[in-house]
């Protein structure tokens, strides 16, 4: 179920882009998907969380993608295998990535994500810095948020 969020969430924001996605340098980037030098073994985590939000290198949601800030909405937390952990405490937090590799004509290029969850009372106020630190760690120039939902 959690994977079919995954689609749809990028299918979102992706969509307004797809005019100009092979010249938009902010969306997509060259070559295949990165290695990462730090993945986690695969989280533990028993009980239900939010999926809140993703950072990507879209520096701002188009007008009309669908995207609004509701409540979030509470499910069974299952990890996907097209998802690496990268960012957790096992307790309130998650950070996984995910890399989609798209073959033009012209070559081969790829659009990346690291998509966030919190358990349902919200992560403490330091989770944004280890977020922060987890993408540095690996090397992942994700530099902006698009927030989903509000915990």
């Amino acid at each position: 179920m959690l994977q079919l969020s995954y689609v749809l969430v990028y299918c979102v924001l992706l969509a307004p882009y797809n005019a100009y996605a092979q010249s938009e340098s902010e969306l997509l980037k060259l070559g295949p998907c990165p290695k990462l030098p730090h993945p986690l073994p695969k989280p533990s985590f028993k009980e239900k969380i939010s999926f809140v939000g993703v950072f990507t290198d879209i520096k701002s949601i188009p007008p009309g993608s669908g995207v609004n800030t509701t409540v979030c909405e509470r499910k069974d937390f299952q990890n996907s295998k097209d998802l690496t952990l990268i960012g957790t405490d096992n307790k309130t937090y998650y950070l996984l990535y995910s890399c989609i590799e798209i073959n033009f004509l012209l070559g081969r290029t790829h659009f990346e994500a690291a998509t966030a969850f919190v358990v349902p009372k919200g992560p403490d106020p330091g989770t944004d810095k280890r977020f922060r630190e987890a993408l540095d760690k690996n090397r992942l120039s994700l530099k902006y948020w698009v927030n989903l939902c509000n915990v």
